[in-house]
Order: C-alpha cells, then structure tokens, then sequence
C-alpha cells in the first residue's frame, strides 16, 4: 500500500510516496482502492503554508477520493 505525504509549507515539490504493509480493517471498517484523487483548496493551503490551523507534520492529504470497495 501507499500513501502520499505532506508537510505545512513544503509546496507541491514536498508531496511524498511512502511505502505500507497492506492493511486489514478491523470490525465496522472498510478497505477502499483508490483509482482517483484530488486535492482540495485546504490541502493546497497546508502546502503553501497558509492554513491558519495547526497541521500534524507528515500529514496525508487527500480527503477528495474515488475508489473501489474491496473488503468490508
């Protein structure tokens, strides 16, 4: 599995791919294989370092996704 990565202030160029073990979900959780993405006004504002929240170092992005149910 993968994930993309981000850190307030890094700009496009700080998106990461890190590497997971595949997970299981545990009960009332789903697994979903996302085919698409996108990334929303607020995540372009972590990325330039604009969000007036605090933001979690190595945060990942992405909460707009399309997918495909694969267990749950």
């Amino acid at each position: 599995m993968r994930s993309y990565h981000v850190n307030s202030g890094a700009g496009i160029p700080g998106l990461s791919i890190k590497d997971h073990p595949d997970l299981q979900p545990g009960p009332g959780q789903m697994l979903v294989a996302v085919r698409a993405a996108s990334l929303s006004y607020r995540e372009l504002m972590i990325l330039r370092g604009d969000y007036v929240l605090p933001v979690k170092p190595d945060v990942v992005p992405v909460s707009d996704g399309a997918g495909k149910l694969i267990v749950g």
